[in-house]
Protein backbone atom coordinates (compact mmCIF):
# COMPACT_ATOMS: atom_id res chain seq x y z
CA UNK A 1 0.00 0.00 0.00
CA UNK A 2 1.17 3.44 -0.44
CA UNK A 3 1.18 6.03 1.27
CA UNK A 4 -1.63 8.08 -0.19
CA UNK A 5 -3.60 4.71 0.71
CA UNK A 6 -2.78 4.94 4.17
CA UNK A 7 -3.80 8.41 4.50
CA UNK A 8 -7.05 8.08 2.45
CA UNK A 9 -7.29 4.90 5.13
CA UNK A 10 -6.81 6.67 8.02
CA UNK A 11 -8.99 9.86 6.98
CA UNK A 12 -11.96 7.81 6.58
CA UNK A 13 -11.21 5.98 9.32
CA UNK A 14 -11.32 9.33 11.42
CA UNK A 15 -14.16 10.01 9.94
CA UNK A 16 -15.62 6.89 10.53
CA UNK A 17 -14.82 7.59 14.21
CA UNK A 18 -16.02 11.18 14.12
CA UNK A 19 -19.61 10.06 12.88
CA UNK A 20 -19.39 7.15 15.18
CA UNK A 21 -18.78 9.79 18.03
CA UNK A 22 -21.96 11.79 16.86
CA UNK A 23 -24.23 9.21 16.46
CA UNK A 24 -22.95 7.98 20.33
CA UNK A 25 -23.48 11.38 21.56
CA UNK A 26 -26.91 12.69 20.00
CA UNK A 27 -27.73 9.29 21.63
CA UNK A 28 -26.52 10.07 24.92
CA UNK A 29 -28.21 13.70 24.63
CA UNK A 30 -31.01 11.92 24.11
CA UNK A 31 -30.87 9.27 26.79
CA UNK A 32 -30.04 12.41 29.36
CA UNK A 33 -33.24 14.47 27.64
CA UNK A 34 -35.21 11.74 28.75
CA UNK A 35 -33.66 11.12 32.25
CA UNK A 36 -34.29 14.45 33.13
CA UNK A 37 -38.20 14.31 31.65
CA UNK A 38 -38.58 11.55 33.75
CA UNK A 39 -37.04 12.99 36.74
CA UNK A 40 -39.35 16.13 36.06
CA UNK A 41 -42.73 13.85 35.92
CA UNK A 42 -41.24 11.84 39.22
CA UNK A 43 -41.13 15.28 41.01
CA UNK A 44 -45.13 15.98 39.55
CA UNK A 45 -46.23 12.57 40.67
CA UNK A 46 -44.42 12.90 44.48
CA UNK A 47 -45.87 16.11 44.55
CA UNK A 48 -49.52 15.35 43.28
CA UNK A 49 -49.13 12.46 46.25
CA UNK A 50 -48.29 14.70 48.67
CA UNK A 51 -51.43 16.53 47.78
CA UNK A 52 -54.05 13.54 47.69
CA UNK A 53 -52.39 11.95 50.87
CA UNK A 54 -53.31 15.71 52.76
CA UNK A 55 -56.97 15.36 51.07
CA UNK A 56 -56.96 11.83 52.22
CA UNK A 57 -56.34 13.13 55.66
CA UNK A 58 -58.55 15.67 55.73
CA UNK A 59 -61.45 12.90 54.86
CA UNK A 60 -60.45 10.96 57.31
CA UNK A 61 -60.89 13.65 59.98
CA UNK A 62 -64.42 14.41 58.42
CA UNK A 63 -65.16 10.73 58.74
CA UNK A 64 -64.03 10.43 61.79
CA UNK A 65 -66.03 13.59 62.99
CA UNK A 66 -69.71 12.18 61.22
CA UNK A 67 -68.90 8.73 62.60
CA UNK A 68 -68.74 10.07 66.37
CA UNK A 69 -72.10 11.99 65.67
CA UNK A 70 -73.59 8.66 63.81
CA UNK A 71 -72.83 7.50 67.17
CA UNK A 72 -74.16 10.23 69.08
CA UNK A 73 -77.04 9.91 67.00
CA UNK A 74 -77.25 6.14 67.42
CA UNK A 75 -77.14 6.66 71.53
CA UNK A 76 -79.94 9.47 71.38
CA UNK A 77 -82.26 7.12 69.22
CA UNK A 78 -81.88 4.39 72.22
CA UNK A 79 -82.56 6.37 74.56
CA UNK A 80 -85.57 7.97 73.01
CA UNK A 81 -87.03 4.37 71.86
CA UNK A 82 -86.60 3.39 75.32
CA UNK A 83 -88.71 6.69 76.70
CA UNK A 84 -91.46 5.74 74.22
CA UNK A 85 -91.55 2.29 75.29
CA UNK A 86 -91.66 3.76 79.06
CA UNK A 87 -94.90 6.01 77.70
CA UNK A 88 -96.45 2.83 76.04
CA UNK A 89 -96.29 0.34 78.98
CA UNK A 90 -97.48 3.94 81.09
CA UNK A 91 -100.62 4.17 78.55
CA UNK A 92 -100.82 0.01 78.59
CA UNK A 93 -101.28 -0.08 82.05
CA UNK A 94 -103.15 3.17 82.52
CA UNK A 95 -105.72 1.80 79.83
CA UNK A 96 -106.20 -1.69 81.66
CA UNK A 97 -106.88 0.18 85.30
CA UNK A 98 -109.54 2.29 83.23
CA UNK A 99 -111.19 -1.40 82.12
CA UNK A 100 -110.93 -2.76 85.43
CA UNK A 101 -112.40 0.59 86.49
CA UNK A 102 -115.01 0.14 83.74
CA UNK A 103 -116.13 -3.39 84.76
CA UNK A 104 -116.53 -2.56 88.27
CA UNK A 105 -119.40 -0.57 87.17
CA UNK A 106 -120.67 2.98 88.35
CA UNK A 107 -121.35 3.52 92.08
CA UNK A 108 -123.67 6.02 92.87
CA UNK A 109 -122.20 8.29 94.86
CA UNK A 110 -123.26 11.67 97.07
CA UNK A 111 -121.44 15.08 97.64
CA UNK A 112 -120.11 14.03 101.13
CA UNK A 113 -118.06 11.15 99.62
CA UNK A 114 -117.02 12.95 96.83
CA UNK A 115 -115.57 15.69 99.47
CA UNK A 116 -114.52 12.88 101.63
CA UNK A 117 -112.30 11.38 98.79
CA UNK A 118 -111.28 15.03 97.47
CA UNK A 119 -109.99 15.79 101.01
CA UNK A 120 -107.79 12.28 101.97
CA UNK A 121 -106.26 13.16 98.83
CA UNK A 122 -105.43 16.60 100.11
CA UNK A 123 -107.66 19.21 98.03
CA UNK A 124 -110.41 21.35 99.30
CA UNK A 125 -114.03 20.82 98.85
CA UNK A 126 -116.89 23.50 98.98
CA UNK A 127 -120.04 20.96 98.43
CA UNK A 128 -120.22 19.83 102.29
Amino acid sequence: MTTKAYIALGIALAALLAIWSGISQYRLSRAELRTEQFRQAATRAERLAAEKELQAAAYEEKIEYLEAGIEKLRTQAKENDERIRDRENDVRNARSRVVAVRRQGTKPANTADVCEKLTALGYTCEGR
